[in-house]
């Protein structure tokens, strides 16, 4: 099923003066994709970005009217998590926050806002694994979504996972979806 558009941007795109008018553009016509998508019987998901913590001047001004005018949201996966409320919310990658040394379940737990996309991926030492087999504490996470109310569709991340055929088999196992 769809739940969204991952549209991984650099955040520094975003941030410099040069490139932003360029990087909302693109953001622009991934919140018009996500729209038809969800006209033509997808979910209703989330556009994906990862956003600096400071943008150049304009830029969540003009992502915010574009999402309302096509009435779609984005999802900020930075990490830490942004914690505002509004059509840009937070997106939860547990691997990513786990290798940033901080623990995903309470990252989610102390939002202000809504979830608007989580993603099931993990880590080891060795780099990104499937969702349950590294670091994530996953009962603690999966807990912390249900308490914030997450009812989304959540997204199996396997990037940088090595077999992802038999890794995506095993983490819908693991979750009951198999």
């Amino acid at each position: 099923m769809c739940s969204g558009i991952d549209l991984w941007i650099p955040p520094a795109h975003f941030a410099e003066a040069a490139r932003a008018d360029r990087a909302v553009e693109a953001t622009v016509q991934g919140a018009e994709m996500l729209s038809e998508l969800v006209r033509l019987g997808a979910a209703r998901g989330a556009l994906c970005v990862m956003l600096p913590a400071t943008p150049a001047a304009g830029v969540e001004e003009a992502l915010c009217a574009a999402c309302e005018r096509h009435g779609v949201d984005i999802a900020d996966h930075r990490v830490p998590l942004r914690g505002a409320a509004g059509v840009i919310g937070s997106g939860i990658d547990p691997g990513a926050a786990v290798m940033a040394g901080l623990d995903p379940a309470a990252q989610v737990l102390a939002l202000t806002g809504p979830v608007k996309s989580a993603r099931l991926s993990d880590v080891s030492g060795a780099g990104r694994v499937p969702y349950g087999t590294g670091r994530v504490d996953t009962l603690a996470y999966e807990v912390a979504l249900t308490t914030k109310g997450f009812t989304g569709a959540v997204v199996v991340d396997l990037r940088e996972v090595p077999d992802q055929a038999q890794a995506a088999a095993g983490v819908l196992k693991r979750v009951g979806a198999a």
